[in-house]
């Protein structure tokens, strides 16, 4: 979602009282005289009663606008730790009255019936739509919660529409600073106004343009693993692939493990194969789109949907294949012979390599699972581009390389090397496990030879 970012103007509301009356004498006790910004929320409810903690303990003025005979008594519902203050429970009417700001915390069933009931009294407000829909809306004609109100309110109320994406407990959490509030409104000052609110209450306001935007905003609560989905599809496709050529190399070789141990055993060979797919394929994917710059000489040319798709599938892509190899590395332990016998630990080549197999293993998914944390956001914007870029480029092409003698290795003790008995037995996963990660690390090795490598920088610089 794009996001704009303005500058933001003061803007101070003050009480509609007079500010020399006295405060005994005063309706509601001298508490809207102050100079201070003076909310309204519509709504008695669990969000409504959140969001007036909020602005009260950071010391705005606020009424809660009821229906119910509380607000008729004009009864304390808050009391504010900090101020000392008290949000006053009054009618919609004087709510709509007294404040300029109106946060409509009710659900969206009763927008109209509000809108129909309190029309008059909604000029020249600001009305702020806090609701979200009951289901992601499939249609791109369909109008939000919020372009619905403004319809039903009509052009003299300007309708805002934020907070829909902070949840209740997020609000009542006043030790939370970092809380995004995403607002879109038709109207420039109206949006600045309520950013400056949002920011004065430990929150962050950002401005995402007009009101047209609030459909993308309240279908962020209905995201259901958005990003996921198609490197999700693709690792169960490739491991069902994967397993598939694995139960076939188990019907060729007649002298290979039973059947039984087809869960652990040949389950755990598939884990290895799929995880090392999944990460070699994650950086052949920069290959490809270095190569795709080199070739069209520009890097301002979009790339094609598949490759665009493919490079912003990369993080899931590489997090699946990190999940794998700790799957592979569980299995390896259960099943591996050093907890059985002795047969690969001895005085042989054979024992050597083996040993550097499981370092390197190990080493391999140390080094990925350092790559891995720095997907994790609060630490991966703590880092500066250089270190980004030291990790992605350098430490994540150590661990491939790592990675892939540690299957080179095992391929070793295992003869996979023999091609005579690719013949009887078919090629093994070691070898075609190897294939991929090899195609990245040549064509890392091409990318960085000085006259091409000297070019792509060129290009991606002036070009």
């Amino acid at each position: 979602m794009n996001e704009y970012f303005s500058d933001i103007e003061d803007l101070v509301l003050n009480c509609d009282h007079n500010a020399n009356c006295d405060y005994q004498s005063c309706e509601y006790k001298g508490y809207l005289c102050q100079e201070s910004h003076l909310l309204g929320i519509i709504g008695n409810g669990v969000y409504g009663r959140a969001l007036a903690s909020r602005f009260e303990e950071f010391g705005h003025r606020v009424i809660i606008g009821s229906r119910s005979h509380i607000a008729k008594e004009n009864s304390q519902l808050l009391k504010s730790e900090k101020n000392g203050n008290a949000v006053i429970i009054s009618s919609i009417e004087e709510t709509l009255k007294q404040c300029k700001y109106v946060f409509l915390c009710i659900s969206s069933v009763h927008h109209r019936i509000f809108a129909r009931n309190y029309r008059q009294n909604l000029r020249g407000k600001i009305l702020v739509d806090v609701s979200n829909r009951k289901r992601r809306s499939r249609c791109s004609k369909t109008l939000s919660n919020a372009e619905l109100l403004q319809g039903m309110v009509g052009d003299d109320v300007v309708v805002v529409k934020a907070f829909n994406t902070v949840s209740s407990q997020t609000l009542s959490d006043l030790d939370n600073f970092e809380s995004r509030v995403l607002v879109c409104s038709d109207d420039h000052e109206a949006k600045n106004g309520l950013i400056e609110i949002c920011n004065s209450a430990g929150l962050i306001g950002h401005d995402i343009g007009s009101l047209s935007n609030s459909k993308r905003i309240e279908d962020l609560p209905h995201r259901f693993f958005d990003n996921w989905r198609s490197p999700l599809i693709f690792s169960v496709v490739l491991f069902a692939i994967l397993y598939a050529y694995a139960l076939l190399l188990h019907l060729w070789d007649k002298t290979s493990v039973s059947w039984i141990n087809l869960p652990l055993l040949i389950g755990n060979r598939v884990f290895g194969w799929h995880s090392i797919f999944l990460m070699a394929i994650t950086f052949l994917g920069g290959s490809v789109a270095s190569f795709k710059q080199l070739i069209s000489g520009t890097s301002r040319k979009r790339f094609p949907r598949c490759l665009a798709a493919w490079m912003s599938s990369r993080k899931y892509l590489g997090l699946l294949g990190l999940w794998s190899a700790y799957i592979h590395c569980v299995m390896s332990v259960i099943t591996n012979p050093w907890f059985t016998d002795l047969h690969y630990i001895d005085n042989t080549i054979a024992g050597g390599c083996y040993q550097f197999a499981i370092l390197a293993g190990v080493l391999a998914l140390s080094l990925f699972t350092f790559l891995g944390l720095t997907s994790i956001p609060g630490i991966g914007s703590e880092m500066s581009w250089k270190e980004w870029d030291f990790i992605l480029s350098k430490l994540g092409i150590i661990g491939l390389v790592v990675s892939t003698m540690h299957v080179g290795f095992l391929a070793f003790v295992l003869d996979d090397y023999n091609v005579d008995k690719w013949k009887h037995n078919g090629v093994p996963i070691s070898m075609l496990s190897m294939f991929i990660p090899g195609l990245v690390l040549v064509t890392k090795v091409i990318l960085r030879f000085p006259c091409i490598w000297k070019r792509l920088k060129y290009i991606r610089e002036n070009k």
